[in-house]
Formats: structure tokens, sequence, C-alpha cells
């Protein structure tokens, strides 16, 4: 079992399917057999990720509800930190990595937990590997 973060980016290409490609296909498989990790933020990213693609008209409110129902299902731990704990942190990170907040929080917490990240973004891949954080392979 090898425990990695999985960011927004990878959840995306389960639901778009312009954003779908070997690699989110793989880190699903791998979902099954490994703990995955993400960030309280992601809950909020998801249900950003699946209005948008409703009023985009990418996927009806039947398969927005249908999505968020499969992922209830995944063995996805939310790590829930104390915002005042480390939203300095996290602006200093977002800073130093040009990355927004909100990305910033994936970087934090496989750097927090030495586990690798999965992610289809460029930028996020830079700052991982910037960090010293292993980018998670399949």
């Amino acid at each position: 079992m090898k425990p990695f973060v999985m960011d927004c980016s990878v959840t995306a290409g389960w639901v778009i399917g312009s954003q779908s490609d070997l690699y989110t296909t793989a880190v699903l498989d791998n979902i099954r057999e490994n703990k995955v990790f993400v960030p309280g933020i992601w809950l909020y990213e998801v249900a950003n990720l699946l209005l948008s693609a409703e009023r985009r008209e990418a996927i009806s409110r039947e398969d927005s509800t249908a999505f968020y129902h499969f992922l209830k299902g995944l063995s996805v731990e939310i790590v829930h930190k104390n915002d005042e704990e480390w939203s300095e942190l996290l602006l200093w990170m977002a800073k130093s990595h040009e990355l927004s907040s909100y990305d910033t929080a994936y970087l934090y917490l496989a750097m927090d937990r030495g586990y690798p990240l999965a992610t289809r973004d460029k930028k996020m891949q830079a700052a991982a590997e910037s960090a010293g954080v292993t980018l998670f392979r399949p």
C-alpha cells in the first residue's frame, strides 16, 4: 500500500471527458489499493468543478449528483487543518512557489505527510519537484 495526496486536477479527469487521460484513470485504479489523502479544500473544489460543468452543460445535474455519490464511496481521507495554524504558512508557500493558496494546500499536505502528489497540473508538478515532493506514478 502506498499512500499519496491527490489534487482536484486528477478528480476532474474522472468527470470531464476532455480532462481524462491514462494518468487520471490509473490514479483512480490505484485508489482501490492505496490510501489517498486530500485537504479539506478538495470538497469545495469538487463542488465547484461539478457546478461549472453543469453550467457549461458538459454534464447533467443527474450526472453531477451521481458523480458526487461515487466520490463519497471512494476511500479518500479528507484532512482538515485548523485554518489559523496553517493559513500563514500557506500564504508564504503560495508566494514561494507561485501557486494559488488552494493548490498550495495540496502541496503542503504532501510535504507534511511525506507522500507523493498526484496531479495533472504542470505548475503544481514543477512546484512539487522544487519542494522535494515526489510525484505519484501509478
